[in-house]
């Protein structure tokens, strides 16, 4: 089993984070959580 470590990181290094793929992060409790892409209905 490969367990990837957990590292905290700050609001200002969340706010200079970039990992180049363009996907969107939210911090939660130090960690970076990938944002769901939005979704449009349509009537």
């Amino acid at each position: 089993m490969v367990t990837t470590p957990v590292t905290s990181i700050t609001f200002e290094e969340y706010l200079t984070y970039d990992d180049g793929t363009g996907f969107h992060y939210e911090l939660v409790d130090g960690r970076l959580e990938l944002m769901n892409s939005p979704t449009i209905q349509l009537s």
